[in-house]
């Protein structure tokens, strides 16, 4: 799927706050220029339960995506002055 920074802020957001997922974007020079890719970093205590809980949350997150619920002209903030 195609997508934006922004976007892609949004997702990780969105999992971070919403699903309990941390997820990292890797933009370049990790990755060529118009690539945006997440990074999971699963460990040895994950279970399989997380790993069926996390596919589940990608396939939400991909319907959200297609159907435009992360669109954003900026980045996302977070207010941290609360």
């Amino acid at each position: 799927m195609e997508g934006t920074l922004a976007e892609a802020t949004n997702i990780t957001f969105d999992m971070r706050e919403n699903y309990n997922i941390f997820c990292s974007i890797v933009v370049y020079p990790v990755v060529p220029k118009d690539v945006i890719m997440l990074r999971l970093i699963p460990t040895a205590v994950h279970t399989l339960e997380d790993v069926a809980y996390t596919i589940e949350t990608f396939k939400t997150v991909q319907e959200g995506l297609r159907e435009g619920k992360y669109k954003a002209e900026d980045l996302a903030k977070v207010d941290t002055d609360q």
